[in-house]
């Protein structure tokens, strides 16, 4: 068993998952992109991984000075070199009586999420599917990316149109299955300007991801489709008072195994205090008058 251990979080000890070693880097916060149809023209790459995420929230200010301190040890993620690429606009499925989020809120040791993101403003043309599951403090996660436009048939339970590769068909059988099981639909969109960075180090899991502007608006229909006049704020951790008259930014490190001793040292310098924080349940809570 591997130990981790970052101050003011309590120790985190799981067992580290084997992948393909070939698999190839591409785009996201979570540093890898998935298996796409060959229409697209992308390159396959890990479908599955497991890491450990951390969030703290954060000053601007703060903000700034944490980002300076790791610039050393990072590079800027490829996929967020302009303002606007940086943007990722996430569809959330859950049950007709949230229970995806009403197990998160209560803080259920094993939970897990069915959501669509795609990236960009205007958005791209890739959907990310995406089965993800939190057991503890680790992160499980599926991904394979389709075209937009097939996002409704998937949610339709209709044939999708475009072809998968092998490696996507297995995640795409059980995101539907998940799907069906738990009757999951269309909730909400949450979207945020995510700046992400990744290691220096080639082959090292390790990234640090800074998201301003969250905001979300319900999910009415299963087209990808939102509307950028009806985005509503999303409270932070249940107060919707900006900090000092400013919106705060939530900063998330995350790595597979042990951290990097520099972002341990990250941590103790700035005092970072650790916060359980989903910004779907938020949203949800706050869709739901309960906030």
């Amino acid at each position: 068993m591997a130990q981790t251990t970052l101050p003011g979080t309590g120790s985190l000890s799981f067992e580290r998952g084997a992948f393909d070693e070939t698999s190839e880097r591409a785009r996201s916060g979570t540093g890898f992109s998935a298996p796409t149809p060959r229409i697209v023209a992308a390159p396959p790459i890990r479908t599955t991984f497991e890491r450990s995420e951390l969030k703290y929230w954060l000053t601007e200010p703060l903000a700034r000075r944490v980002l300076a301190f790791a610039e050393p040890y990072l590079s800027r993620d490829p996929y967020s070199a302009s303002y606007d690429s940086q943007r990722n606009t996430t569809m959330y499925l859950d049950t007709r009586g949230f229970q995806f989020s009403e197990r998160h809120e209560l803080l259920a040791p094993d939970r897990s999420k069915l959501r669509i993101r795609v990236y960009g403003k205007p958005l791209g043309k890739l959907a990310f599917f995406e089965v993800k599951r939190k057991v503890k403090t680790i992160t499980l996660k599926e991904r394979f990316a389709l075209p937009v436009p097939e996002v409704a048939n998937v949610l339709s339970r209709r044939p999708v149109t475009c072809e998968v590769l092998p490696e996507a068909k297995r995640t795409l059988s059980d995101f539907v299955f998940q799907m069906l099981l738990h009757r999951a639909v269309p909730k909400l969109y949450v979207a945020c300007h995510r700046e992400a960075f990744e290691s220096r180090i080639a082959g090292e899991d390790v990234r640090l991801t800074v998201d301003r502007e969250l905001v979300y608006q319900r999910a009415d229909s299963v087209d990808f489709a939102v509307d950028e006049r009806k985005w509503i704020d999303i409270s932070e951790a249940g107060d919707a008072r900006p900090h000092f008259g400013r919106r705060r930014c939530m900063l998330e490190l995350k790595f597979d195994g042990s951290p990097p001793r520099w972002m341990v040292e990250l941590v103790r310098h700035f005092s970072l205090q650790r916060e359980a924080y989903s910004k779907y349940t938020t949203a949800a809570l706050q869709l739901r008058g309960r906030m």
